[in-house]
Formats: structure tokens, C-alpha cells, sequence
């Protein structure tokens, strides 16, 4: 009597490894493409939810010079990715926020070029800082430095591309407004912080034919056509900080 084989188990060992073969590709796709997207939407929305904390902060720090009392606001430095059950996410996005080095805010006649700043300022020597937020993403490319000086706010891609994210007040009509900012600070991680910021002196004096020269990141390009919106060309030589 012959024996025949049976190629049943067979079959269904195939059958197995063929389903098993396309999970594989399933999840590797989906790792490899649903993931990442969604995670880069989670930074977008977390992008734009610093940048309305940053006009706080800018809003909080002239509210105190017009109101003689200290501010408070908070900054979301970070976010948390959506937790899954069996794909992977990278690290939470985390961010800084910080000052930069003390740069001056000089005072001068416009004929003479002297310098008049101890006369104008409180104090003299007067000295500003730079505000800065850089997040550290995982998926959503180039989003920018958040930057605020004198009275602006905008966002910083590099290469004199910035956009504008508040008005200017540091010329209304025939004002002039200097708020330097004197206090250094600098937090990084993926939590909330609070930002506390200082009324300092507040004085007034009455000058004619003066220069403010103020430190600045805007390209002369970028500064120009700031200029162009503002009465008084010639409150504004550049002072530009690289």
C-alpha cells in the first residue's frame, strides 16, 4: 500500500506568515507615516499656542510701564505626544525660554552727537535685553525663534525672513518709549512656567532733535520697512546684533 503526502498543515503555515507579513508592513507604515504626521500636528498646535503666550509676555511687560505694578503670565514650554498602545513615539517636544546678553540703548543730539542718554533715562547706561523662545521638535520643521525687542514681537526663520506677530509702541506719534529689559532669566524643559515681569522706573522729558539708537536682530531690510510705518524717520539709526 502507497503512502500519500498531506500539504495541509502546510498551507496553513503559509496562510500564517502571509497575515503575519502584512501586520508587519501595516505597523511599519503606520509607524513610518500616520505617526510622525500626527505627532507633527501636536507641535504645530503647540507652536501656536506659545505664540499667544509670547504676546502675553510682550503685552505683560508694557502693561507694566503704563500701569506701575508687576505682570504675570505663563509659557507652555513643551507638550505631551498622544499616548498608543503599540507604536512609538519619539521624546516630548521641549523648549527654552530665555534673555540674551545686555546690549545699550544709546541717547544722542541729532546736530552734535552727543551723547545724552544719562540726561533722558533714569539712571543712565541704559541697557536692554532680548526675549527669545526656541522649541526643540521632533517632527514640525523650521518653526522659528519667537523674539521680542523693543516693544515687537515676531518670529524668526533665519536668513532676514521674519514675520510680525504684534504692532510696535516704541514710537507713537512724537513718544518715544524706551523699556529696557535689564533682568536675565532662562528655563528650558517641557513644563509651564511663570513669567513675572518687573515695573521699573517710569520718567519723562521733553527733547527735540534727538537719535535713539536700539539693538536690533531685523535685517536693515526688515528695519526699513518697519521704519516706513512709524512718524519720525530719525529715531531710528540701526544697531544690529547678529
Amino acid at each position: 500500500m502507497g503512502f500519500w503526502g498531506d500539504g495541509r498543515g502546510q498551507s496553513i503555515q503559509i496562510g500564517a506568515i502571509i497575515l503575519f507579513g502584512v501586520l508587519i508592513i501595516t505597523f511599519a507604515t503606520y509607524q513610518a507615516f500616520v505617526v510622525p504626521n500626527q505627532n507633527q500636528q501636536v507641535e504645530f498646535n503647540h507652536n501656536q499656542r506659545v505664540q499667544g503666550d509670547m504676546v502675553e509676555v510682550r503685552n505683560s511687560i508694557l502693561t507694566t510701564k503704563t500701569t506701575g505694578q508687576d505682570g504675570y503670565v505663563t509659557v507652555e514650554l513643551g507638550t505631551e505626544f498622544t499616548p498608543r498602545l503599540i507604536a512609538l513615539n519619539p521624546p516630548s517636544p521641549s523648549g527654552s525660554l530665555y534673555t540674551t546678553d545686555l546690549r545699550p540703548i544709546v541717547v544722542e543730539e541729532r546736530g552734535t552727537g552727543d551723547d545724552i542718554t544719562t540726561d533722558v533715562c533714569p539712571g543712565g547706561d541704559i541697557q536692554t535685553r532680548f526675549i527669545e523662545y526656541s522649541p526643540n521638535y521632533a517632527e514640525f520643521r523650521n518653526p522659528g525663534t519667537f523674539r521680542y525687542e523693543n516693544s515687537l514681537l515676531y518670529k524668526d526663520f533665519g536668513s532676514n525672513d521674519t514675520v510680525r506677530l504684534s504692532s510696535q509702541q516704541f514710537v507713537q506719534g512724537d513718544t518715544v518709549q524706551i523699556i529696557p529689559l535689564r533682568r536675565s532669566f532662562n528655563r528650558g524643559g517641557s513644563g509651564t512656567i511663570a513669567v513675572e515681569p518687573k515695573a521699573g522706573l517710569v520718567d519723562t522729558s521733553q527733547r527735540e532733535d534727538i537719535n535713539v539708537t536700539v539693538p536690533t536682530h531685523l535685517s536693515q531690510a526688515t528695519f526699513i520697512k518697519l521704519r516706513k510705518v512709524l512718524p519720525g524717520e530719525n529715531y531710528f539709526p540701526i544697531c544690529r546684533f547678529e
